[in-house]
């Protein structure tokens, strides 16, 4: 008996979903745990350029889920991810043809790149600014290490 392989890429949406909001809730908890938006960023560059549009639906959860814990603008992650992919990844693609050395590179810009942004946005609506830590360098560091290995 044949089974259907659409029933595998939901569970593992969901298993995937599941996960990664748990993870969230872990890193308001343990305040040195990474919050994983380079991994996600990596993940959503991936998933787009390979047309895995499905798998999209948990990171823009988690997305959602990071701005809600860390008190970001609404839906900026998402816009800055959609930017950042249609026009600095390719541009930088284009220049650099090694793919692990192009992971750390956009795990740092994720980071930092998000940053800019947020203050960018929060000047342009008067919202809040966020204030730049040494953990993001930390977190860039430990996220980098850990997409090395894995991809």
């Amino acid at each position: 008996m044949r089974r259907d392989s659409a029933y595998k890429e939901v569970l593992k949406t969901l298993f995937l979903l599941v996960l990664i909001v748990s993870y969230g809730a872990l890193t308001d908890m343990l305040y040195y745990l990474p919050p994983l938006l380079g991994v996600a960023f990596v993940l959503f560059c991936n998933f787009m350029e390979k047309g895995k549009i499905h798998y999209l639906f948990p990171i823009v959860i988690f997305l959602l889920f990071f701005e809600a814990t860390k008190g970001f603008l609404w839906l900026s992650s998402i816009i800055f991810f959609l930017i950042s992919y249609y026009l600095v990844v390719p541009k930088v693609k284009q220049v650099l043809g090694c793919e692990k050395c192009l992971i750390p590179l956009f795990v740092f810009y994720a980071y930092f790149g998000f940053y800019l942004f947020s203050n960018a946005m929060g000047l342009l609506l008067g919202a809040g600014t966020p204030s730049i830590s040494t953990l993001l360098l930390y977190f860039a560091i430990v996220e980098s290490f850990f997409l090395v290995i894995l991809l």
